[in-house]
């Protein structure tokens, strides 16, 4: 059941340059972690396909949000070493709408 309710998440350079490829520490998750003020303990998860905060709320990520987590992770090697920084440094800060 959906309430209506929207949350613009901004994910921000600093994000983009802070993130790693992993679920709890990419850009996406630091940008839900700044809007949602969690704090590092709390459980979040972000892949291409579903966000879930603290196991009570799941979302379907957008197209967007898909393509910037396969570029982001496209920047990096199996063991999370940055590997590109060149393309990293070029992806672009964006919004993506959550809707309860």
């Amino acid at each position: 059941m959906k309430l209506g309710i929207k949350k613009v998440i901004e994910v921000t350079k600093k994000d983009i340059l802070k993130g790693k490829p992993e679920s709890r520490s990419c850009p996406v998750s630091l940008a839900l972690k700044r809007e949602f003020h969690l704090d590092k303990d709390e459980y979040i998860f972000v892949d291409g396909v579903e966000i879930l905060l603290n196991d009570q709320f799941y979302f379907k990520t957008s197209k967007e949000v898909n393509k910037f987590i396969g570029s982001f992770d496209d920047c990096f090697d199996s063991d999370n070493k940055l590997v590109d920084k060149k393309k990293r440094d070029l992806l672009k800060p964006f919004k993506f709408t959550l809707e309860f």
